[in-house]
């Protein structure tokens, strides 16, 4: 199990110069509800990375079993679980997007206890 988590604990460890963060994350994920919400916005491709970004980090911790979202659980829901815990926690968002969302997952949806 260790071997499968050592580049994971890594990755969450560092930070790079250039790393995508909480602030650029959050500042996208604002302009995806501005589209949703039918307003216009030139920041489409950011948009995508976003979701993007999302959404891999979601299928490796679910692989991985740093969190257990539910099967059921669509993108927006996942997406609408990180932008709330981006937007309670302004403190943290200079932190990289990938430690954010790590954070944001394991709290709203933990694996249950192994016997």
């Amino acid at each position: 199990m260790f071997n499968r988590l050592a580049p994971i604990l890594l990755l969450l460890t560092c930070r790079a110069a250039n790393a995508y963060t909480g602030n650029e994350l959050y500042t996208d994920l604002r302009e995806l509800r501005k589209i949703t919400d039918g307003q216009p916005s030139k920041a489409a491709i950011n948009v995508g990375k976003a979701t993007g970004y999302v959404q891999g980090l979601r299928d490796m911790g679910d692989v991985i079993g740093l969190f257990c979202t539910p099967n059921q659980a669509p993108l927006s829901q996942v997406i609408d679980v990180v932008f709330v815990y981006l937007e309670k926690n302004p403190k943290d968002r200079h932190d990289t997007a990938l430690i954010l969302i790590n954070h944001a997952l394991v709290k709203a949806f933990p694996c249950p206890a192994k016997k």
